[in-house]
């Protein structure tokens, strides 16, 4: 098991977390520390509106943005009227602005790409500012100039862009003939640092297919595609990349992950919904596993797309991605501008943050340089004629100006604690087939041992209509039995057959024996039905521990994880199984072999099943430390409980695996860690 992140004081992502004096629920999908990535320390945002003062309308010039080796950071543009790319530059990280540099001339482009009217600017016939990309192995930046088809020359600087000179490069055409266009319509370009060719230089680039020439009446417009160039040579030679496996797509980003695969993102022009994406695990000359993001916007329109930004933060080890783009891709108008952020490489995008609201389409990502003044900031450059410069601070920063949708992690109080209702907590949800939430917990009362473990407690249930911003008045589902201590710790799971499961412990006498019980749900929620229990007056106190862990598994068994002894509650040694059930809950069985600790031993047991059908527990100890084992028979014998190898209090544990992920989360007080379980 590979440790990605483990995170003092933080707090677990996609969890539920019960607080000791009110019930509260943590909505959100990430929660960071200072810590863990430059930039979330004072939240850092402004927005430099003009950016440039003297300007034509959108879609008239191009602009395009990146920062130097050296931190200065560039921002290019198009002078179409004047014939030339010119570049602004800032040394003190985007704080101030030299005059502008001249970067060299637009130039004539053989053969005219008027397209009878598709694109029916004056530059056809002539270039236009194309992409950038910075050599990570020289420093030398190099920008490009093109049009449908791309014009022969680039500039390049050798000295973060103060002067630059004109230079010859060749690009071979694809397998179709047809020439590849480096256009700042895409992402800039990025320099491998990971796999077998690292060093290369890879670009985003886009194939018009008959380059749209005037008098073909856009014959060939459906057929155009993304691919990438790549040069192993420090960009005198360009090779083509195999098509991204969807024609209609362009204006593309890349990112390339520690484990030195390629993520390719591109826009669609011809369908609609999301992004578009695909993978190559050979330095960017192949692309596989092309699929649709769930998750990240294209366009509007929704049948045309959007050019986005895209840029991987320059963090060793983290593969974490900020994307920008209007925020609605189903709207009748571009506006709204939104950056998301991805924490996983891509394979989750939990948070997002309101940029820049009214107009805004095509947008430009660039990150700053370690040990310079741009340090932690990101900018995105707007065609919209702005400049933001903001840090991951400001997009997880909680009620902050220009939040869409609020905080990465938004806390509400399910349960608050009063006087005459001291504690509530060890909470559990489940998803409603009608989309609500449906939340269980235990509710302690006024009385003898108030708010403590062995005072008297209920289990009560609400339910959320809006993702759990706001849960109705509840009702008690389990009363204390007569004689009895309390009844405590109930967990709630939702079968793949619909039916919800109800369990909960009824505490008898002093703590020193229990019984759990099982109420099933044929209606949602709207009643339960006690069955058969799965333990019956335990000798010694049997617990669940307050991690709320009920699972069903990919095969569908039901497991449920345990601890006792024998004796009382707060005073006997502990040993950990599991219950389980190949029925659906109807009978229940004991696994033979204990997992045993030493001090008070192992208790509490929190489990989750990975993407190879592996379960792992974390165990509460006495020994400075949470615990891990692991079952490969789906719970019926256990590993030898080793260290995490995280140092943290006698407490809870929970342990849940990030829904869409191969990703574990394991959270106990005051602690989170996250591992990666690929292995």
């Amino acid at each position: 098991m590979n440790t990605n992140r483990a995170t003092s004081h933080s707090r677990p992502l996609r969890s539920t977390l019960a607080a000791a004096a009110a019930l509260v629920l943590l909505l959100g999908e990430a929660s960071l520390a200072a810590e863990d990535l430059p930039g979330l320390g004072e939240p850092v945002f402004d927005l430099q509106k003009p950016f440039f003062h003297s300007q034509t309308r959108p879609g008239h010039w191009l602009p395009t943005i990146t920062v130097a080796r050296d931190g200065t950071v560039l921002v290019f543009r198009d002078r179409r009227e004047k014939g030339l790319i010119k570049v602004h530059r800032s040394e003190d990280g985007g704080r101030s602005w030299g005059k502008p540099v001249t970067v060299g001339e637009l130039v004539e482009i053989e053969g005219d790409t008027f397209d009878d009217g598709r694109y029916n600017d004056w530059h056809h016939g002539r270039s236009i500012l194309g992409n950038v990309i910075v050599d990570e192995n020289t420093g030398d930046i190099m920008v490009f100039t093109t049009s449908m088809k791309p014009a022969p020359i680039l500039y390049r600087s050798k000295d973060h862009g103060k002067t630059w000179r004109k230079e010859d490069f060749v690009i071979k055409p694809d397998a179709g003939g047809w020439l590849s266009c480096i256009m700042a319509t895409s992402e800039p370009g990025i320099t491998l640092r990971y796999g077998e060719e690292k060093g290369r230089l890879l670009m985003p680039t886009r194939v018009f297919v008959g380059y749209l020439n005037k008098g073909q009446n856009r014959k060939y417009y459906t057929q155009h595609y993304s691919n990438a160039l790549y040069s192993d040579d420090r960009g005198k030679t360009w090779q083509p990349s195999a098509p991204f496996p969807e024609t209609g797509t362009g204006e593309a980003g890349l990112a390339e992950l520690s484990d030195g695969r390629v993520y390719f993102n591109s826009r669609t022009h011809l369908r609609p919904g999301n992004r578009r994406i695909a993978w190559s695990d050979d330095c960017g000359e192949t692309w596989k596993d092309h699929h649709e993001c769930k998750f990240l916007p294209d366009g509007p329109p929704n049948v045309y797309g959007c050019k986005a930004g895209l840029i991987r933060l320059p963090l060793d080890g983290q593969d974490v991605l900020v994307y920008s783009s209007p925020r609605d891709h189903t709207g009748n108008a571009r506006e709204d501008i939104t950056v998301r952020v991805s924490f996983d490489g891509a394979k989750t995008w939990p948070l997002k943050k309101l940029v820049h609201e009214g107009p805004g389409g095509y947008t430009w990502l660039a990150a700053g340089r370690k040990g310079t003044p741009s340090e932690g900031l990101i900018y995105l450059l707007a065609w919209e004629n702005y400049l933001a410069r903001f840090n991951l601070a400001w997009i997880s920063e909680q009620g902050s100006a220009g939040a869409d949708s609020g905080p990465a992690m938004r806390r509400t109080i399910i349960e608050p604690a009063t006087p005459r209702m001291p504690r509530a907590d060890t909470a559990s949800v489940a998803e409603l087939d009608d989309g609500r939430l449906m939340v269980v917990y235990h509710k302690y009362v006024p009385g003898k041992h108030s708010g403590h473990d062995q005072g008297k407690c209920h289990i009560w249930s609400k339910t959320s209509r809006d993702g759990g911003l706001t849960w109705d008045g509840g009702r008690m589902l389990v009363d204390v039995a007569p004689g009895d201590m309390n009844v405590q710790a109930p967990a709630l799971l939702k079968l793949r057959s619909g039916e919800l499961l109800l369990i909960c412990l009824r505490a008898h006498g002093e703590g020193s024996s229990s019984t759990m019980c099982l109420f099933r749900s044929r209606d949602q929620g709207r009643t339960f039905v006690e069955e058969s229990p799965i333990w019956k007056r335990s000798q010694g106190q049997l617990l669940q521990g307050g991690a709320s862990c009920l699972l069903q598994l990919k095969s569908g068994r039901l497991l449920l994880p345990f601890h006792g002894g024998t004796g009382n509650q707060w005073r006997q040694k502990n040993s950990a199984w599991c219950y389980l059930s190949d029925d659906q809950g109807k009978t229940w069985w004991r696994t033979r072999d204990a997992i045993e600790l030493p001090k008070r031993g192992a208790m509490e047991p929190s489990v989750a099943q990975v993407e190879d059908g592996t379960l792992v527990m974390s165990l509460r100890t006495q020994l400075g430390g949470p615990y891990l084992a692991r079952s490969t028979d789906e719970g019926e014998t256990w590993s030898e409980p080793r260290p995490s190898g995280l140092e943290g209090p006698e407490s809870c544990t929970c342990l849940r695996r990030i829904p869409g992920t191969n990703d574990l989360v394991l959270g106990l007080s005051g602690f989170a860690a996250r591992w990666g379980c690929n292995d």
